[in-house]
């Protein structure tokens, strides 16, 4: 006898089946994402503002035919050829942003590849290791440390046995750091897609300003062929149109220079397309100024593109001074500064503290406390390089700028990582309050060459940096890409 399905057995289908329908409709949704997102949007909105540029085209040659239509044909197809070359023009800034920015898209997207590459090639490697094996990283033990009854000849010492505990609590930590600021290096939003983004807003601001100028200048030029002369407004608009172009040509160029040299060293950032952008606006905003001043009805043509592109080419430093001035002259007062510049580190040129600026990093304090992972994939720098950079800021987070400087030139101690083997072994050795003169005079010594003034203030220095979990993580940073990977950065 056949038995009929339970109703609890088709609940169970019915759900199954709302389950994968749920799954189908989320997968379909993410590769939908996957396709509108970073360079595919970026490429429907060139080819829809070479379109538009197009239609401006067929429009301004029709009205040159208009202007033409007792001239010969010779005339009219050079008027023709002039228009489009114009727009071509106007158009470039959009079409060579873009495709400086697809190249290090895909460049900077290979760069993370590579460190999830090296990421499980390390964590292939840990688990082939031998079972209690350890990398030999703490130097071994000296007669000192025998005396002070730690460990025998050739030993790891307490004290260095306990920060490599320390970091290996950190170890996995930052492991999984890496691992998500590389997804999120290249998820939505990420900086990949600003990258696209901004240079998408900096190329077409630059091409409708160039667009908007031609048509002025352009209609002027056609209205000139019947022998209407521009009076008023209409003037006053070509004044403007040839000053705003040629500050915005000027600019541009000038701009996408940097761009050029940036883009060959895989390192352009959003926040310095942003930049460009804000110039661009204050340097039309200036221009149009420059020329309202000097007269707009005063003015020939020549003279206006010629005031623009002296604004175009020192746009930049107009902008500040201007802003300085005004600063002064409002009575704003100016930002403090109170943290610790840059300038301290060793190793740091001009280029490197305006680079770092872009991210937000006007200080030793926040260079000391970024994203290692962060940094290293949105720079062009090395890992060892950036580690060199975080490890002495974090002796000057940690300690104060007086003590960091007495680290170095005292005791030739550049970074935390080597203050804290100190302060560990240090502490390790510290005199009893029965100890021998010697010891006791070594302990006075080091307070003496540090500059404090008490025995308390010594200890909770050393203590501190004893105990730091943000220098071991910085150590575990270093040696996370364990890997040469210097020919592919």
């Amino acid at each position: 006898m056949t038995m009929g399905a339970s109703p609890a057995g088709d609940e169970r289908t019915a759900g199954a089946d709302a389950t994968r329908l749920e799954d189908r409709i989320r997968d379909f949704s993410v590769q939908t994402r996957n396709v509108l997102r970073g360079p595919t949007v970026q490429m429907l909105l060139l080819f829809a503002w070479i379109a538009t540029i197009y239609l401006v085209g067929l429009r301004l040659t029709t009205g040159a035919e208009e202007a033409f239509a007792t001239a010969g044909k010779l005339a009219r197809d050079k008027t023709k050829a002039i228009v489009y070359l114009v727009l071509v023009v106007c158009a470039l800034p959009k079409i060579l942003l873009f495709v400086a920015a697809l190249i290090v898209h895909k460049s900077m997207k290979q760069r993370r590849f590579w460190v999830m590459s090296a990421l499980e090639r390390a964590r292939s490697a840990a688990s082939l290791a031998p079972p209690g094996a350890e990398p030999a990283t703490i130097a071994p033990a000296t007669a000192k440390d025998e005396a002070a009854g730690g460990a025998a000849a050739g030993d790891t010492p307490p004290w260095a046995a306990k920060l490599a505990a320390t970091r290996q609590e950190t170890d996995e930590r930052v492991n999984l750091l890496w691992e998500f600021e590389s997804e999120q290096f290249t998820d939505r939003g990420g900086a990949l897609d600003r990258l696209l983004q901004h240079a998408g807003i900096y190329g077409f601001m630059s091409s409708v300003t160039l667009l908007v100028c031609a048509m002025i200048l352009t209609t002027a030029f056609l209205g000139s062929l019947h022998g209407a002369e521009p009076v008023g407004f209409i003037r006053a608009a070509q004044m403007l149109a040839a000053a705003v172009g040629a500050a915005t040509a000027l600019s541009f160029a000038r701009d996408y220079g940097r761009i050029v040299v940036r883009a060959a060293q895989r390192d352009i950032s959003a926040q310095m397309l942003a930049w460009s952008t804000k110039h661009l606006l204050l340097t039309n905003v200036f221009a149009a100024v420059a020329v309202g001043l000097a007269g707009t009805q005063s003015t020939s043509l020549s003279s206006a593109a010629l005031i623009g592109a002296t604004v175009g080419i020192l746009g930049e430093r107009a902008t500040q001074a201007l802003t300085e001035r005004a600063a002064k002259t409002l009575a704003i007062p100016a930002r403090s500064e109170t943290a610790v510049p840059l300038g301290e580190l060793d190793g740091f040129v001009e280029e490197d503290v305006l680079r770092l600026g872009e991210e937000g990093i006007d200080s030793l304090h926040a260079l000391a406390f970024y994203s290692t992972p962060k940094l290293y994939l949105v720079t062009k720098y090395s890992l060892q390089r950036i580690c060199d950079w975080q490890d002495q800021a974090l002796l000057f987070a940690r300690v104060g700028l007086l003590t960091a400087r007495a680290f170095r030139d005292q005791l030739g101690v550049r970074g935390a990582g080597a203050a804290q083997r100190i302060a560990a072994c240090t502490l390790a050795n510290a005199p009893a309050p029965n100890a021998d003169a010697s010891a006791a005079a070594e302990w006075q010594d080091l307070r003496k060459v540090l500059g404090f003034a008490t025995d308390v203030q010594l200890r909770c220095v050393l203590e501190r940096l004893a105990g730091d979990r943000d220098i071991a993580r910085l150590s575990s940073h270093r040696d996370a890409l364990p890997f040469d990977m210097k020919s592919k950065t």
